[in-house]
């Protein structure tokens, strides 16, 4: 197998689908983009800078990401003109980012090549420390050469290694993260549970606890001994819980798409852990995207509706002698109890008995929810 130009020598790269698929981004950005990404992502792995793309002198490809359509195109195989509209995507939905020298660079490959580094750094300076600075000798008797047998009898070789020093009995406490503030965070994670899916959760386990710790710092919570407060700690809380309420916007304008045919991609998290681990995805960016998003889809099913009623395809109340009003009421009544989009036949009809309405009305309220219509709909064009 041929290994990576780069120093390392890695031959691949780790990939995770579950985060591939979970990238609102790339959620939102077309399958050729994606594929593009893709191929992106394998030429910065083997560039000189792993994460940023470059030239194999180290140079950066243009000096403006608008201007990468013509290298890629022969990096790829594809089109100039297929490449630059996938990057104008990838980029309006901020996928990648761009130096100052106009190189682009993916956020998440850089930050694990650096944390590698510096991992690989702190080996190195912790087995130094341990031998005192000299290298480790090679198991086994060591040779002896003439010239040192014939200068001094009982001289050591300069490889011997030195007796390993023992460990302190006692190692220094990390300050922890404090137990009212995780207790909140909790708190606060089953408050919007209970919102976002209409049930109680659970009682959070201790790993859910640990979780919520390291989200915490992650955030900027700086612990501190005793338990004395600190500006950053409330900072932190008050982070996760707008966090915590972005993700429940979120999650309700997802729940919204589903109706329109959409897959779930970004569910609920459904535990504080899972909501902890994908604490990145829940970003107003995110929420502004699904937005537009949702209000392009609301824009196409009035434009539907709209045909619909033009065609004659369904009555509306000044036409079937039913009061507004009251058609308003029950439609409002229906869908508070089992949501919008197309009714269960069995649960219509459950509804529709007991509100003791006349085979006019139950015809008449039975299509308005089928196409999904509201009573201030625009009248019938005559003629």
């Amino acid at each position: 197998m041929k290994l990576s130009s780069k120093q390392d020598g890695r031959p691949s790269m780790q990939f995770y689908p579950d985060d591939w698929l979970a990238e609102p981004g790339l959620r939102v950005s077309g399958l050729a983009a994606r594929g593009l990404w893709l191929e992106i992502l394998c030429l910065m792995f083997r560039s000189p800078e792993r994460g940023v793309l470059l030239l194999p002198n180290g140079k950066p490809m243009a000096n403006r990401w608008q201007e990468l359509g013509k290298p890629l195109a022969k990096a790829t195989g594809a089109d100039e003109d297929s490449v630059l509209v996938a990057l104008a995507e990838l980029n309006d939905n901020g996928v990648f980012s761009t130096r100052d020298d106009g190189a682009i660079y993916c956020r998440r490959m850089v930050a694990e090549s650096e944390l590698s580094r510096k991992r690989a750094d702190a080996g190195r300076a912790g087995a130094e420390s341990r031998w005192d600075g000299k290298p480790i000798a090679k198991h086994g008797p060591s040779s002896s050469t003439p010239t040192s047998s014939s200068t001094s009898e009982g001289t050591t070789d300069d490889r011997t290694r030195s007796p390993r020093p023992r460990k302190s009995a006692t190692r220094p406490t990390r300050p922890a993260v404090r137990r009212a503030d995780i207790e909140a965070c909790l708190t606060t994670y089953c408050e919007a549970h209970r919102q976002a899916l209409s049930a109680d959760y659970p009682t959070p386990t201790a790993a859910d606890a640990v979780q919520v710790g390291k989200a915490l710092r992650r955030l900027g919570y700086q612990p501190t001994p005793n338990g004395v407060a600190d500006p950053s700690q409330a900072e932190a809380v008050a982070e996760f819980k707008r966090r915590l309420g972005l993700a429940l916007d979120i999650h309700r304008v997802v729940s919204e798409l589903v109706t329109y045919g959409e897959r779930d991609w970004l569910a609920w998290p459904g535990t504080p852990a899972r909501f902890c681990a994908k604490l990145a995805d829940w970003t107003p960016a995110t929420l502004d995207r699904l937005q537009r998003r949702l209000a392009g889809r609301r824009e196409g099913r009035e434009t539907a509706n709209r045909i619909r009623i033009e065609r004659g395809e369904v009555p509306l109340p000044q036409h079937s002698g039913i009061d507004s009003t009251r058609l308003r009421a029950w439609l409002a009544d229906y869908r508070g109890k089992y949501g919008r989009g197309k009714p269960d036949g069995g649960a219509l009809h459950v509804w529709l008995r007991a509100q003791k309405l006349t085979e006019l009305e139950r015809e008449t309220v039975a299509r308005f929810l089928q196409l999904d219509l509201d009573v201030d709909e625009p009248k019938r064009r005559s003629g």
